[in-house]
């Protein structure tokens, strides 16, 4: 692989993990000590949950009543002052040095008890964090939930539900469900991933589900595959399917075990980009961003929680691997171009085994402002039969057309800080690829650059593929990749919305975001322009960025420039959070 050296992006990534570490520390390091809740405490589960309407429909009545007195901006009540009454905030932080003769409702803010505070009712925070130190005093009950409360602030001062929204995937699929007997009967219909192999893919089937008791319940799950592309080879079937049969135990240790089959066009596994993304891009700019094939197998799963943060997976599964080809795919500009050739992957039978474990204190999935995120999986691949893609030997040493076998490996850690009602980090390192064994298949290949992760260089920039020619397709041929990423992000409220025929379309809060990331991908092993297999590449050779945007949740708007490379300042849309 070519790369030249940028000896001062050394200094660029001290930087970036320093102020990561700077950032940590002192909000840790200054707090009080708390009875309540810590930033560093894990969080229950009544916590992470989200909050039951009858708490919200009471917490909105009392913020909203005429006795009430609602503040605005941030709140801070010195030691030795004193306020009668229920005091109400949205959206900031209210600190309490004196005393409250009343209670205090906190909604999507932070509330601070000092050592000097006393409150001589109730505290309820929906959507922030409580802090109490040692000597406060609280009367009342305390009532917290991390999780954002789904309402809006209007002009005069009160707060209302906000209105459920709709998100772009919800628009693609549609259900109906029904009772026949003990079994529930549920008919889905929906449009997975446009993509150059497929066109546009229709699932639909049936879902039948049987609570046996309130702990054991078994789902059959069946779907027919359509696709509206016409193929120009016969490496593909114009149908497909999928059969999923799950039981699933409930309880304090929840275990879910299952038989899967199907005959499926997945994606490689370098997928940065999302799968809503990745098909609009395909559908709208004739712009696949993902490499596809074909597979057709079977598998046995389980995953089991033995304690709430915590889930372990093992999967077995027997699999028909082919190359596919773009098909005779539809999009609505640019049709006169060719699409990106699809890349050719090692053809044959795989036995795959995969550990997988993942760690989740968020407080919440889609939005998450603190907790951790961890996921990582093992798997070991052989095969008997295997017709191996023609690749150099500088990329790739010949592959045994039998008794091949192969290790694994994955990981993603995030961690979500949340400094106050408004601002919160976001940090994450991510990689895997090739342990050991046999040379890496084609369809597991990896690569580095485009719109995620690393937004500042075009699409593969570091492919790994080494020939002086190198193939338009842009294939993935990398060994292993390596990513750090860090957000810090404000919160600004807009409450910005029109109506358009039946839909409110609107922002009612952004984020705004700074963001850098460094990363790298390499190919691994001995000779000329590899990595040694116990080593990571040389740290002058990663690609770092710098950015900023505006993450309005369903659609976020960046602007990323690499900081080494002479490339372009890059205009991002995203339908999805970076991470």
């Amino acid at each position: 692989m070519s790369v030249r050296r940028h000896h001062h992006l050394r200094g660029a990534i001290l930087l970036f993990a320093t102020g990561a570490l700077t950032l940590l520390g002192p909000p840790i390091a200054a707090q009080e000590p708390v009875r309540t809740l810590d930033l560093g405490a894990p969080i229950t589960d009544t916590l992470r949950g989200a909050i039951p309407d009858a708490i919200l429909t009471r917490v909105l009545d009392r913020f909203n009543a005429p006795t009430t007195t609602r503040l605005e901006g941030n709140f801070d009540l010195a030691p030795g002052g004193i306020m009668t009454g229920t005091l109400a905030l949205y959206g900031n932080i209210a600190r309490i040095g004196g005393t409250v003769r009343g209670s205090v409702v906190v909604l999507n803010g932070d509330l601070r008890v000092a050592a000097t505070g006393r409150v001589e009712g109730d505290i309820i925070v929906l959507g922030g964090r409580l802090t109490v130190a040692r000597g406060a005093v609280i009367t009342g009950d305390t009532t917290v939930y991390l999780r954002g409360a789904a309402v809006q602030r209007q002009a005069d001062g009160r707060v209302i539900r906000r209105r459920p929204g709709r998100a772009l995937t919800d628009l693609t699929s549609a259900a109906a469900s029904f009772p026949i007997g003990p079994v529930v009967a549920t008919l889905r219909a929906g449009a997975q991933p446009y993509n150059r192999v497929e066109g546009l893919p229709i699932s639909v089937g049936p879902s039948f589900t049987w609570q046996a008791d309130p702990l054991n319940t078994i789902q059959l799950d069946l779907a027919g595959i359509v696709r509206t592309a016409s193929s120009n080879s016969q490496d593909r079937p114009d149908f497909g399917w999928t059969g999923r049969l799950s039981a699933r135990r409930a309880g304090s240790t929840p275990l879910v075990v299952g038989l899967e089959a199907g005959s499926i066009i997945a994606p490689m596994a370098d997928q940065h980009y999302s799968a809503l993304e990745s098909g609009l891009t395909a559908f709208l700019l004739r712009r696949d961003y993902r490499d596809w094939y074909a597979t057709r197998g079977w598998g046995l799963f389980a995953n089991w929680t033995p304690t709430r943060p915590l889930t372990v997976g093992l999967g077995v599964h027997q699999s028909r691997e082919r190359s596919v080809h773009a098909g005779d795919a539809f999009s609505l500009f640019r049709g006169n171009e060719s699409w990106r050739a699809n890349t050719l992957v090692d053809d044959g039978r795989f036995q795959t085994i995969e550990l997988r474990l993942a760690y989740d204190t968020r407080d919440e999935a889609s939005r998450p402002t603190s907790g951790w995120w961890i996921r990582g999986e093992l798997r070991r691949i052989t095969s008997r039969e295997l017709t191996p893609a023609s690749l150099p030997t500088d990329i790739r040493d010949a592959l045994p057309t039998s008794g091949y076998q192969a290790d694994e490996a994955d990981f993603d850690a995030r961690y979500y800080l949340r400094l106050n009602a408004r601002h919160s980090v976001h940090l994450r390192v991510a990689g895997g690829g090739w342990l050991g064994g046999d040379p890496m298949l084609v369809q597991h290949r990896r690569s580095m650059g485009g719109l995620d992760p690393l937004s500042g260089y075009d699409f593969r920039y570091l492919n790994c593929d080494r020939r002086l020619r190198r193939d338009p397709g842009l294939p993935a041929l990398c060994d292993r990749q390596l990513l750090l990423q860090a957000e810090f992000r404000r919160a600004l409220d807009l409450n910005l919305s029109t109506r358009i025929g039946g839909y409110t379309i609107g922002l009612q809060r952004v984020e705004a975001v700074a963001f850098g990331d460094v990363g790298t991908a390499w190919l691994a092993g001995d000779g000329k322009g590899r990595v040694p297999s116990n080593r990571i590449q040389n740290i002058g050779e990663w690609r770092s960025d710098v950015g900023v945007g505006l993450d309005g949740g369903t659609v976020g708007i960046y602007l990323a420039k690499a900081i080494a490379d002479p490339e372009p300042i890059r205009l991002l849309l995203r339908l999805q959070r970076r991470f």
